[in-house]
């Protein structure tokens, strides 16, 4: 069997002297394959994506890349691209010098180098003309991806430089992102509901209290969200209410309304104030009163 270009298995991941962590994730990374990472501002995907490329330990399970523990592996060796923030182009005076540093690194022919400069350029609309203490955070945006993608990496790994941009400012971004990530194996954070849907055939992942919910797709998740975040992601309208049975069939009282819920895992719910999603006039999942797990949903 062929080894996951990455998977992870019960990863525990916590900030160095932090109360703060994530727990319980278990996913695969196949070649050619996108995956988004969806959570609210300080939900944890940084956290989750720093673990994966080796910049933060982890404290419980663990990360394989190609099937190998990726705590035996060099750093220099994980061939993992990672976008970082704005500070990191501290240091480089221009977008030429930004864009070959990780280049020559990697000593790459200065003829290779020039060409693919010449291309980042270009694919990102880079403005060649001003030093990078001039280049607004649109600009700073850009150029961060393009560096990043001018080298060719197994897996390329990218945080939400985007954060703070206008809504036409992330829309560009996102169009230019698509393009490059095209026939190549990407991991994307993002707290932005419409670049999720505008990645619809990509895998999802979505971080809800610190939790994390299985691999699908944005089409596969609306069907059927598996945690609150998921639904109200996918445009769910949430409601608080009670749980009540008549005879074999469950139901909710919403302003008069009565709606039909599935069966839930057990009966202890009946009668106990519970979150509910809706859509299409039936209660298609609930939460317990917390919104951290599900109660139940209709497959």
């Amino acid at each position: 069997m062929t080894a996951k270009l990455l998977s992870t298995k019960s990863l525990t991941a916590a900030y160095i002297g932090s109360d703060f962590s994530l727990s319980g994730a278990d996913f695969d990374l196949n070649d050619k394959e996108i995956l988004l990472i969806y959570g609210r501002e300080g939900s944890g995907k940084t956290l989750l994506l720093r673990t994966l490329v080796g910049l933060e330990f982890i404290s419980g399970g663990a990360v394989y890349l190609d099937g190998i523990d990726r705590d035996r592996s060099e750093f220099k060796h994980r061939d993992i691209g990672f976008s970082f923030d704005f500070n990191s182009l501290d240091g480089f005076e221009n977008t030429y010098e930004t864009l070959a540093y990780p280049m020559k690194l990697r000593e790459y022919p200065q003829g290779e180098i020039e060409e693919r400069i010449k291309a980042a350029v270009k694919r990102f609309e880079l403005n060649t003309d001003k030093n990078n203490v001039e280049l607004s955070d649109f600009e700073k945006s850009k150029l961060l991806l393009a560096r990043m993608f001018a080298l060719d990496r197994k897996i390329y790994v990218v945080d939400d430089v985007w954060k703070g941009l206008s809504t036409d400012e992330k829309s560009k971004i996102y169009g230019k992102l698509k393009t490059a990530v095209e026939g190549k194996t990407a991991i994307i954070a993002t707290d932005d509901p419409d670049m999720v849907r505008s990645f619809d055939n990509a895998g999802l992942i979505v971080i809800s209290r610190s939790e994390y919910s299985e691999k699908s797709s944005y089409t596969e998740t609306s069907r059927c969200p598996n945690n609150m975040e998921s639904a109200i992601l996918c445009g769910y309208e949430i409601y608080s209410g009670i749980l009540e049975k008549n005879g074999e069939g469950y139901y909710c009282m919403l302003d008069g309304i009565s709606y039909v819920a599935p069966k839930p895992l057990s009966d202890i719910y009946v009668g106990k104030e519970v979150r509910f999603a809706i859509c299409g006039g039936n209660c298609v999942c609930y939460y317990d009163r917390d919104c951290e797990r599900i109660i139940s949903s209709q497959q």
